[in-house]
């Protein structure tokens, strides 16, 4: 209940320095939402806290957006706080949270950056648990535009060849 609050306050906190918002909590944003923002805008930046579960709630919402996205003219972009949530960075450094949101990147970037194994990548065990977890991941894309791109960004990021992902993409059992 103490989270939804605080949820409100980062939304009120963007109004009071003239910059419009919308409140998620981040593991609890649906399909649904993302097409009510696409009614609004066509280019959302989602805002996440730097703690554990703002790691997990901007995983979910890009393994949302990989599931769910077929429409290229929409552009969503993440931030992850480094020290401070939302509303007290806005609250306290109005000038150093804009900072923040003029560095934010693609969400596939981020994506792609964060799957586990990411940081174990210089090594041969690191590498395949890398391009094992992403080609999981890519294979929920219902895009294949998409899919495509997201396996040349892991491809680039494992040094494994794409031809190679797509194999073991291929090869997998269907989701669905």
């Amino acid at each position: 209940r103490l989270r939804r609050r605080w949820r409100t306050t980062d939304g009120i906190a963007h109004h009071i320095i003239d910059m419009p918002a919308g409140g998620v909590m981040g593991s609890s944003l649906s399909i649904q939402q993302l097409r009510l923002i696409k009614r609004y805008t066509a280019h959302a930046t989602f805002v996440f806290d730097p703690d554990t579960a703002g790691h997990k709630a901007m995983m979910q919402t890009c393994a949302l957006l990989l599931e769910a996205l077929t429409d290229v003219d929409l552009r969503y972009d993440i931030v992850v706080l480094v020290d401070e949530d939302p509303h007290t960075l806005i609250t306290t450094q109005p000038e150093a949270y804009k900072a923040a949101l003029s560095e934010a990147r693609p969400w596939l970037d981020v994506l792609i950056d964060n799957i586990p194994g990411a940081d174990r990548i210089d090594t041969e065990a690191g590498q395949i648990e890398y391009a094992t977890a992403a080609v999981e991941l890519i294979s929920t894309a219902r895009d294949p535009l998409l899919r495509h791109q997201a396996l040349e960004k892991a491809s680039a990021k494992c040094r494994f060849q794409v031809a190679a992902l797509n194999e073991k993409l291929m090869n997998l059992t269907p989701a669905r």
